[in-house]
């Protein structure tokens, strides 16, 4: 039996993993104390929702913006840890992420002995966070973990003879993806595709029933919490309405359309930086040729059924959830490894190898981008100075209500409270008439006490204008800049 070292009674790769993860996401996470809480997309609106479901907000009905319940209940554990800024869903990163390389160490342990699967632990981060794909943090990043438990799940289905081990992951697997469900609905979809494979060659009939109603339990007893407080609120049917058609609206296009754009997403998998995915394909398949066992094209279906479904409506992240079957590449990378005989100090130089690569393309990329995605807290004075007037004069109003329109949430008055005006406050892609129109009838009712628009928008300046909103101050931000009006006579 191999002999694991330790420290004290902790296994010390699980140490080596925490310290690793920690450290990377330290530099390189937009949420950690090394950035600033300016310039952001995706995870200030993110962080407005958990902050208003937190306030005792009603979600899709006070709030909305596309995404699942789950995810706002993260960020608003993140807001009550740390409610002036993202510290809070930095930590929560920490765990989630140590999860995942957990779990990455846990599928390479069914292929190689401790030290190889430890060296391949730390290789995963390429793939994981590699400035070229990872840059904020998105709903992807906290469905990544559900995604590397279901291809854990697979590799005991393929390696493993314990029904009871597998049985256990099968039921997580159907926990987790109803967690991408109520993060983000079309990536649970994708994780049908675990399950389908599984059933697909698993030949003897007791199990296939054991498996198929474990899975069944899992997704059920996962939803429960989340059913019981819409049925509570009597807010079932607008989560349906609003997350599923709703979310549905905003990406919906004519056939013809949606044929061309997805040949042409399905072209740029081979000739731009996506070609690394079908890489991924390519090393599960590989390793099911090598094995000459027709049971391992799960892996190659699992992964195919990822890329092919996250390129549709792709905006440059989508893909990222097929990050994790990077997992093949670093096996076959390590197999070719093993020849040269791995040494523990190779570990040591990997880490460091790993930890250079992930942070200095990060520093590279700002510097190229110049004010794109987030900064540094030593960088740009000016956009600091106008994100901290604008902070200044929303503190004259308790928990001041904010209406951003025609432009997105960019965490604008974060150190105020600011909660959403109404439920379509920011704009988002895809936006529908019917989101537009929400948006002018709290503009015109003067539900928000400060209204936020591009200042290059002469219509919608005017129109707030109008409407009985006076120009407080103008914030800098990324190559944008807005204007920021309060309600006139505002107590």
């Amino acid at each position: 039996m191999e002999k694991k070292l330790l420290i004290g009674k902790i296994p010390l790769y699980k140490g080596m993993i925490f310290l690793f993860v920690f450290a990377i996401l330290f530099f390189i996470s937009p949420d950690s104390y090394t950035h600033e809480i300016y310039g952001r997309t995706d995870s200030a609106i993110f962080f407005m929702s958990g902050k208003a479901l937190m306030n005792g907000m009603t979600p899709y009905v006070d709030y909305s913006d596309s995404k699942g319940l789950l995810l706002w209940v993260i960020y608003g554990i993140g807001y009550l840890l740390s409610p002036t800024n993202y510290h809070g869903v930095f930590w929560i990163s920490v765990i989630l992420w140590f999860s995942i390389f957990y779990f990455c160490y846990k599928i390479l342990r069914l292929y190689f002995n401790d030290k190889e699967a430890i060296f391949g632990t730390f290789l995963m981060s390429i793939p994981f966070f590699i400035h070229l794909f990872y840059y904020e943090t998105r709903a992807e990043c906290f469905c990544t973990l559900p995604v590397v438990q279901g291809i854990y799940a697979t590799q005991l289905f393929l390696r493993s003879n314990n029904e009871t081990k597998l049985l256990k992951n099968v039921y997580a697997l159907g926990v987790g993806t109803m967690c991408c469900f109520l993060i983000k609905w079309s990536i649970s979809v994708m994780m049908l595709s675990f399950i389908f494979s599984i059933l697909l060659f698993c030949s003897e009939r007791k199990v296939w029933i054991k498996i198929f109603i474990t899975f069944l339990c899992g997704l059920i007893t996962s939803s429960i919490p989340f059913l019981v407080y819409f049925l509570q609120t009597n807010n079932l049917n607008n989560f349906l309405i609003e997350y599923i058609v709703g979310t549905g609206k905003t990406v919906s296009s004519d056939l013809n359309m949606f044929i061309s754009d997805y040949i042409s997403s399905c072209i740029e998998l081979f000739t731009t930086r996506r070609f690394v995915y079908v890489l991924y394909i390519i090393a599960a398949a590989y390793i099911c040729l090598s094995l000459k066992k027709k049971e391992y094209l799960a892996n190659v279906l699992c992964a195919m059924a990822f890329v092919f479904m996250s390129i549709v409506h792709d905006l440059g992240y989508y893909l990222y959830i097929a990050s994790s079957f990077g997992i093949f590449f670093v096996i076959v990378v390590v197999k070719f490894a093993e020849r040269k005989c791995i040494k523990t100090e190779m570990n040591f130089v990997l880490i460091f190898l790993c930890f250079i690569v992930c942070t200095l393309g990060h520093f590279k990329r700002l510097q190229l981008m110049g004010y794109k995605n987030y900064r540094y807290i030593y960088n740009d004075k000016k956009v600091k100075e106008s994100y901290e007037n604008a902070d200044i004069e929303m503190l004259k109003v308790k928990s001041p209500k904010v209406l951003c329109l025609n432009c997105g949430e960019k965490g604008i008055g974060m150190k105020a409270n600011t909660l959403p005006a109404c439920k379509y406050w920011t704009y988002q892609i895809g936006m529908t008439k019917e989101m537009q129109d929400n948006a002018i009838k709290c503009l015109k009712e003067r539900k928000a006490d400060f209204v936020i628009c591009m200042a290059e928008s002469e219509r919608d300046n005017e129109l707030v204008k109008n409407n009985g909103y006076q120009f407080v101050t103008r914030l800098i931000d990324c190559t944008n800049v807005r204007n920021i009006y309060k309600r006139n006579n505002i107590e």
